[in-house]
């Protein structure tokens, strides 16, 4: 009985050695089909790359062109974000007597809400600055520049319904157009198909 168990568990496993060497075989096969597709110039050899990525089940893009400064940017709203949320987190009522020139009377509670939504936008800010995938970068963009439009209409509505103007939320207001229209550049140039060679 002992030896018929033995040779039912190596008949089993001549069977997976057999069919892994098929398997290998094939992707081999496959791959040398991929290659001898392959003409002399540079943008057929990137569709191989590509044809080979999918094969081995890579969904990552090799040769994504990102835009110049976007992993710069990407950094610099990183650490602004990060800053700017630990400050609101940590001294809310000097944050918000920077902002708008006056004193913080009720609880400093919101304050700290939006350091710690601050906060994870920083966090995805932080992924996007060490991901590969055109995909995150693109949505990572977006949420940046989502963020930025709101601030600047919740922070321009607040100063009308106050009656105030001071310097310093001018100078957020114009800092947020500013990076509203960087990230927007840069989501766009992004998205853009890349042209034939």
């Amino acid at each position: 009985m002992r030896q018929l168990q033995s040779k039912e568990g190596c008949d089993g496993f001549r069977v997976q050695l057999f069919i892994s060497a098929i398997f290998r075989v094939w992707l081999q096969r496959s791959l040398l089909y991929v290659f001898k597709e392959a003409g002399s110039t540079q943008g057929e050899i990137f569709r191989n790359n590509l044809k080979i990525s999918q094969m081995l089940g890579n969904e990552l893009k090799f040769a994504v062109r990102e835009p110049i400064g976007l992993r710069v940017w990407i950094l610099i709203s990183a650490v602004g974000f990060t800053v700017m949320a630990v400050t609101a987190l940590v001294f809310p009522n000097q944050l918000y007597e920077l902002v708008f020139e006056e004193e913080l009377f009720t609880t400093s509670i919101s304050v700290r809400l939006y350091g710690a939504a601050l906060l994870s936008l920083a966090l995805i800010m932080w992924n996007g600055l060490y991901t590969a995938e055109k995909v995150i970068i693109q949505w990572t963009l977006l949420s940046e520049a989502c963020y930025f439009a709101v601030q600047f209409l919740v922070t321009c509505i607040t100063l009308m319904e106050m009656g105030i103007l001071p310097n310093a939320a001018m100078l957020l207001l114009l800092s947020r157009v500013l990076f509203f229209v960087v990230t927007i550049a840069y989501y766009y140039h992004l998205g853009r198909k890349p042209k034939k060679i």
